[in-house]
């Protein structure tokens, strides 16, 4: 179905189709302290696009929640007080997470922490079967920025 992309008619999501995709959990990807690495996430203009003949801007959900969840990392490596933005963010990824209900089974095991033991899981190693190839919506949020 088209749509105008006027006022409320408008697409729920970006008009490509998604390849299935895996991905397998891994500790430490990203050093909590390294700005540049975490910018690298989301694509230049928080991977907002263009689209329809208005060129009507949108952003895509998945940028905004990588956004939010640097806010926070920024909250907590700086420990500063941005509690507007963290008021914010933690309810939006809280909802993308519900919203994407990815129900892998993970490994669980005895987890100790100060002292304490109790069975947890912490998800390195474990495969999730993802709602689409992350990579595919950055390739396409790229080369609808290169046409701005």
């Amino acid at each position: 179905s088209s749509t105008a992309y006027e006022g409320t008619d408008i697409p729920w999501t970006l008009p490509i189709e998604l390849s299935d995709a895996a991905m397998e959990i891994k500790g430490n990807v990203l050093d909590l302290t390294d700005d540049a690495q975490w910018a690298a996430t989301v694509p230049p203009h928080q991977g907002r696009v263009r689209l329809g003949p208005n060129n009507r801007t949108f952003a895509v959900s998945m940028y905004h929640q990588l956004h939010c969840l640097n806010v926070l990392r920024k909250v907590v490596v700086d420990a500063r007080d941005n509690r507007t933005h963290v008021e914010h963010c933690l309810p939006f990824l809280l909802q993308g997470l519900l919203c994407r209900a990815d129900i892998t089974l993970e490994h669980s095991a005895v987890l100790e922490h100060k002292g304490e033991k109790d069975l947890g899981a912490s998800g390195v190693g474990d495969v999730h079967r993802c709602g689409g190839d992350w990579a595919q919506v950055r390739r396409f949020v790229e080369d609808n920025q290169a046409a701005w």
